[in-house]
């Protein structure tokens, strides 16, 4: 047998069972966290839709974030889908703030939305920049819905 042949089929081999491996552990970790997850999500939405109802868009960003930051870190994935969960339901049954959406760049628009998160993280919570990122994009959401459907 040539010797690329061999190299080839040891690597091939190895790829195969280090894909194998690792589709088993994320079977695995679905599987344990499915349940806690859709719980935690139901949840959210409840309680994202109780708030939004008594409230502004700029008072639901504010609880989200508040919320947001008390997960223990932003590798925290399981809170920080539940805030995000949170926040993106309050700010769809939330009333309008005025200027809210001013300013708020479509997801689409790469640079600026990298800019734009950077600046109201920094406002809004300058001691966990990162877990705000990771829920803000939920506010960007929220107005491009809001900009469509006021203009049909």
């Amino acid at each position: 047998m040539p010797k690329a042949l061999k190299i080839f089929l040891i690597v091939f081999v190895s790829l195969a069972l280090l894909g194998g491996g690792c589709f088993y552990a994320v079977s695995r970790f679905v599987d344990e966290i499915g349940p806690d997850l859709a719980q935690k999500g139901k949840k959210a939405k409840e309680e994202g839709e109780i708030w939004g109802k008594a409230h502004t868009q700029q008072q639901s960003l504010i609880e989200g974030i508040r919320r947001a930051n008390t997960c223990s870190s932003e590798l925290d994935i399981l809170c920080l889908v539940e805030q995000k969960i949170f926040l993106k339901v309050s700010l769809e049954y939330s009333k309008p703030s005025p200027k809210f959406c001013d300013g708020v760049p479509k997801i689409t628009e790469i640079w600026e939305t990298t800019t734009w998160r950077s600046k109201r993280c920094s406002e809004l919570a300058p001691d966990h920049l990162q877990i705000c990122n990771n829920i803000i994009e939920a506010v960007q959401a929220d107005c491009e819905e809001r900009s469509a459907k006021s203009a049909k």
